[in-house]
């Protein structure tokens, strides 16, 4: 395939669309932007009015919204991100998306949308050589059961469950965790945000309650190695001069598994 480009960097208008679909082309296609955002002197069309435009010059309009998500959670703050369901109420085609991610399935490429398109996709050459084998579909089949019953999906799916946790919930985790933790340590709490990551919502914060760790002559970034390459391992951030622990992402009942990692830690 061949990419034209459109408009600029910051600011992009329908007409940008309009004056390169002249020259004959087989798709409008947008990308949006999962990791990073523009702010400030900056303009793109709606999914809605490109979608419109495409159908009127007989090309599909597709649409990649990257983190493939599927429920709402505008009710926790976090807005901004386009859910599947709402690219193909615009109107594309094709909506692209991971089976990973904010979806919480198996790493997986997911192609959506009018049945015909799709078809022309799996009947591609090349579809066959990228093709998900069963243990994919099989997780991304059980995960998207769960997603039938919305509070279902948001209380089973890990990574929705872990965004959505109340803070009073984060600070009784982290004064649990702080309890486990090794007493020459220093275990203190603090107030803290905890980034979305993961290619969405990336502007995007959530307060939580950290777990700050004093490691002494070792210092934060040498425990942080030891416990990195510790089994289990336990992935923390540093932060001025200090280890920090976010219970947001640790399981529930995880607090004595990471105070025993922060004791082997120390011994070596």
């Amino acid at each position: 395939a061949r990419l034209r480009e459109v408009g600029t960097t910051n600011r992009t208008h329908l007409e940008d669309y309009r004056r390169a679909l002249d020259g004959g082309v087989a798709a409008v296609l947008t990308v949006h932007r999962s990791n990073f955002e523009q702010r400030g002197f900056v303009a793109s069309p709606e999914p809605a009015a490109l979608a419109r435009l495409a159908t009127d010059a007989g090309v599909p309009y597709l649409y990649d919204v990257g983190s493939g998500l599927l429920a709402d959670l505008s009710p926790w703050g976090l807005t901004g991100e386009p859910t599947v369901a709402e690219a193909l109420s615009a109107g594309a085609g094709l909506v692209l998306f991971s089976g990973d991610k904010l979806l919480g399935g198996p790493q997986a490429g997911c192609i959506v949308g009018r049945s015909e398109l799709v078809l022309r996709c799996r009947e591609h050459p090349i579809a066959r050589a990228v093709r998900a084998d069963k243990m994919t579909f099989a997780a991304l089949a059980a995960t998207l059961v769960l997603y039938r019953d919305p509070p279902t999906a948001v209380a089973a799916v890990p990574v929705l469950r872990m965004l959505t946790l109340p803070p009073a919930e984060l600070e009784r985790r982290a004064r649990l965790l702080a309890a486990a933790c090794p007493p020459a340590l220093l275990p203190e709490l603090l107030p803290g945000e905890s980034a979305v990551g993961g290619g969405a919502f990336p502007s995007a914060v959530l307060p939580t309650t950290l777990v700050a760790l004093s490691p002494g002559e070792l210092g934060a970034d040498g425990l942080a190695l030891r416990l990195r390459v510790g089994d289990p391992a336990v992935v923390a951030r540093v932060g001025g001069g200090r280890v920090l622990l976010d219970p947001r992402t640790l399981p529930e009942d995880s607090a004595a598994t990471v105070g025993a990692a922060l004791v082997e830690a120390l011994r070596e």
